[in-house]
């Protein structure tokens, strides 16, 4: 959980340092290096995240 910068607020639809879902992840290749770092601002209505 984080909030939004008035960019991420104007792209979401939400008002700046409204609450935000934050998720950042790194993808590896077969060799466990990292290949891709990810980081993800979603509205907190609009999405849900599921642990397995």
């Amino acid at each position: 959980m984080s909030t939004v910068t008035a960019q991420e607020a104007s792209l979401l639809g939400l008002k700046k340092e409204s609450p935000a879902l934050i998720f950042r992840a790194v993808a590896n290749d077969t060799r466990k290096r990292p290949v891709e770092y990810l980081t993800s601002v979603n509205h907190p209505q609009r999405v849900i995240f599921k642990t397995v």
